[in-house]
């Protein structure tokens, strides 16, 4: 979450992919996406950097920055970075400009990116808001992983209302009981 909200502050989109795809797979979006830097978890930083070259006739991946090196930089900055953050003039946005790239499945053929921008994502934010009423003192879990588009309200939602957000473990919304405990040790409220 804290990676997505960097890179939106850098006026850039995100391209959510599920650590557990094939290399292969991984190259082949961010190739197609033409991602221009891809920020890594250490696990699939070895599988991405040992990918087949572009003479095999596969598009090599863009640079890579190790998430918890950037993540390692950004705690190193203490008090400067929320200072520098809190000074920054926001980068101009309109509603046509892009939040996420979300690579559907699939199942009809090959997986297509769907380009999604800021005016559609604040439409349902604004539909779910003025129909549900989140309110600051409200808990809402993450529990769906980045790659499906409801993951962004899930994200977004909460956040843009000032309620908290809770995030479940990786694969946590595949255990009933981890979600039920969650729930009452988090006092989630939505």
């Amino acid at each position: 979450v804290v990676a997505i909200f960097g890179v939106l502050f850098a006026g850039a989109a995100y391209l959510p992919i599920e650590p557990s795809f094939p290399a292969a797979r991984v190259v082949e979006i961010l190739g197609e996406s033409r991602a221009p830097l891809a920020l890594v978890q250490t696990a699939s930083y070895a599988a991405l950097t040992t990918a087949p070259a572009e003479d095999d006739g596969v598009t090599p991946p863009p640079p890579l920055v190790l998430l918890s090196d950037a993540m390692g930089a950004v705690r190193g900055l203490d008090g400067k970075f929320v200072q520098s953050m809190e000074s920054a003039a926001p980068l101009p946005c309109g509603a046509s400009d892009l939040v996420y790239v979300m690579y559907t499945s699939g199942t009809t053929g090959k997986p297509k990116g769907v380009q999604v921008g800021h005016g559609p994502l604040m439409m349902r934010t604004s539909w779910m808001q003025s129909a549900y009423e989140v309110r600051m003192m409200d808990v809402v879990p993450f529990k769906t992983s980045f790659i499906f588009g409801v993951s962004e309200w899930e994200i977004f939602w909460p956040l843009l209302t000032g309620a908290s957000l809770v995030l479940a473990k990786p694969g946590g919304h595949r255990d009933p009981q981890y979600i039920a405990q969650l729930i009452h040790s988090e006092r989630v409220s939505i």
